[in-house]
């Protein structure tokens, strides 16, 4: 499904968030995420407080990859 369409059903979402090549559509009222890449409906999560944490997670996690890769390039 489109984003047009997507919009169209349920509305604009409450918060847009770019996550690397896909967009994270957040409906807190209804509970909900819909991500999106390439203008397409990848998955709908029906949880968003779950994928907020899971995202926090990542968050942290890339982080920390990005430190360990800086450190890796900098011995080089």
């Amino acid at each position: 499904m489109s984003k047009e369409k997507v919009s169209a059903l349920i509305g604009e979402p409450e918060q847009k968030m770019p996550m690397f090549i896909m967009e994270w559509w957040m409906y807190p009222k209804d509970n909900k995420l819909v991500v999106m890449r390439n203008d397409t409906v990848v998955r709908v999560v029906m949880d968003l407080k779950a994928s907020q944490d899971s995202m926090k997670t990542m968050s942290k996690d890339m982080e920390k990859a990005g430190e360990d890769m800086k450190k890796a390039l900098d011995s080089l």
